[in-house]
């Protein structure tokens, strides 16, 4: 019996929905059952746990077992890892749980996890896998895979965040080493040492400066005031202060007069940071000039011009060298008589 042109489309689709029917229900090339995709849609920064029904896809009365593919885990990568649903620490931070446990009625947990700095669509697959050889009255019992789409909204403040943290603490951590540099490379004079190191000198061949003991130390205290030495360290420039190999070592020139003239006596101080050293360099830029250096406490340092320091003549024999010279502890200046000076108003001038 011949059917009715008409019922021909109508059986046409019939048989297209039937076979369709059937692909869907038979497992993809590779032995397996795919599943619909998962979308999980988090923040950056953000963790979320989701719990998947797998409703009909596994076989009732097996135990899966469910794996991820390895993955790196970095604070900038989406990291995915199982959880048991309901369990306290659920919500505690993934730490890398790459198998579970699975079976027909019960969910599937998973915790995902955004790095602060990533974004975009990340996607990862589950394989739920049977025991190895099982089978049903139908056949055999396939994996079951399971797609994850991952969608991270990527958060510029976060990511921004995340790696100021450790930039501000290296930034710190370094400054914190300057200031320290900055404070045990940075040597001042003692302002009592420094007049007890001047009345060593002396001054004279015939007496002492125990008579200007008192106007030696107002001396020092008046020209190294807090304001002045400060401002001298300011000018040496500490940023170069605190750098490794860099040292700020407190100078000052004296400008010392004989006898009665001693009260016009001078300090003044010296902005560079080791100008010992730059002497010893340029022996020029000393001659006849006595300076004072925090250089190991308290130094003494001059380079003679003719035996000369100033008005005095530096207590040592022979013809002195074109070179920096340390004063020792028992050094003294000797006055240099003046031309036309007798010999009695010389001893009455003394100090």
């Amino acid at each position: 019996m011949a059917l009715p042109r008409s019922l021909l489309p109508a059986l046409y689709s019939l048989a297209s929905l039937i076979s369709a029917a059937g692909a869907a229900a038979a497992p993809p090339p590779g032995n397996a059952i795919l599943l619909e995709p998962v979308r999980i849609e988090l923040a950056a920064g953000e963790a979320r746990n989701v719990e998947i029904d797998l409703g009909g896809a596994l076989e009732p009365g097996f135990l899966y077992k469910a794996e991820l593919p390895s993955t790196e885990i970095s604070r900038d990568a989406v990291t995915m890892g199982f959880m048991v649903p309901g369990e306290p620490g659920s919500s505690a931070p993934l730490e890398g749980e790459r198998v579970a446990l699975a079976r027909r009625g019960s969910s599937l947990g998973l915790r995902v996890l955004a790095g602060r700095c990533c974004g975009g669509t990340v996607r990862r697959k589950v394989e739920l896998l049977p025991p190895p050889g099982s089978r049903t009255a139908k056949g055999p019992v396939w994996p079951v895979h399971l797609p994850v789409e991952i969608v991270v909204n990527p958060d510029s403040g976060a990511c921004r965040r995340d790696w100021m943290s450790p930039l501000r603490g290296l930034v710190w951590g370094l400054l914190l080493v300057f200031a320290v540099g900055l404070k045990e490379q940075s040597h001042f004079l003692s302002r009592k040492e420094l007049a007890r190191r001047l009345e060593a000198l002396r001054l004279d061949e015939m007496g002492d400066v125990r008579k200007w003991k008192t106007d030696l130390l107002a001396l020092v205290e008046q020209e190294l005031t807090p304001w002045r030495r400060t401002w001298n360290w300011l000018r040496s420039n500490p940023l170069v202060i605190g750098l490794p190999g860099r040292s700020y070592y407190e100078t000052v020139e004296l400008h010392l007069q004989p006898g009665k003239r001693f009260p016009r006596s001078r300090l003044i101080l010296c902005p560079e940071r080791e100008l010992h050293r730059r002497v010893e360099k340029h022996p020029e830029r000393g001659e006849g000039r006595l300076f004072a250096s925090a250089w190991k406490g308290l130094s003494l340092f001059t380079v003679p011009l003719r035996g000369r320091v100033g008005p005095f003549l530096l207590d040592r024999p022979g013809d002195l060298p074109r070179k920096i010279l340390w004063l020792r502890g028992d050094e003294r200046l000797l006055r240099v008589r003046e031309e036309g000076e007798d010999a009695s108003e010389w001893r009455r001038q003394r100090l």
